[in-house]
């Protein structure tokens, strides 16, 4: 997929050139699987999306070349990174990343002025950043995902795993302690709170 559209519930699958997504508009419930490229690049926003199985050894599940923000997403399994920048202003809520090779969440000299909020993983990469907020972080020690490898990327109860994830989303309580929410890290959440897609609009490429 390419170009400035809106993309809502789109799938990209066994692509191997250019990047599954790299349209430079927003996208909600989106997947990209099973490609040997990047799975999602350029866009300004991401919301409630997947990436995994994407192989290569420059293979990421997002990569963020222009300032974004990138709320409660899943990066599995990808050939290099879960979530990559290299810009100013990527603001990450919410996101979960594991078995990347060689890193969760990678952030160059470059990425100044970004934010890490109540997002998870297992091996990060940021030390290069300047100026970065990170609050909320949570190391897994455990699996967090229920059959990653069958696709079920619900949170597992596993102390260190999914556990961890189940309601540490932001915002938790809100200024002033009036309203606490329970918001859970990553696409997918518990007790239908939000349905996963029934359906996508399928690109093979």
């Amino acid at each position: 997929f390419s170009g400035t559209s809106t993309m809502f519930r789109c799938q990209a699958t066994g692509c191997s050139t250019a990047g599954a997504f790299i349209t430079t508009g927003l996208h909600f419930g989106c997947v990209a699987n099973a490609n040997t490229i990047t799975g999602f690049s350029s866009g300004i926003g991401y919301n409630f999306c997947l990436s995994y199985a994407n192989s290569g050894a420059s293979s990421d599940g997002f990569s963020f070349n222009a300032a974004t923000s990138v709320i409660n997403c899943t990066s599995y399994n990808n050939g290099r990174y879960g979530f990559r920048g290299i810009i100013t202003g990527i603001v990450l809520i919410n996101c979960v990343a594991e078995t990347n090779a060689t890193s969760d969440f990678f952030l160059d000299a470059s990425s100044i002025n970004c934010m890490i909020l109540n997002c998870a993983g297992v091996t990060t990469n940021i030390s290069a950043a300047s100026k970065l907020l990170y609050i909320g972080f949570i190391t897994g020690t455990a699996e967090f995902f229920t059959t990653p490898g069958s696709g079920d990327f619900s949170l597992n109860t596993l102390a260190g795993g999914g556990a961890a994830l189940r309601g540490a989303g932001y915002p938790g309580v809100m200024l002033g302690g009036l309203t606490t929410g329970y918001t859970d890290i990553g696409v997918w959440q518990r007790n239908n709170a939000i349905v996963p897609p029934s359906g996508y609009t399928s690109f093979v490429g």
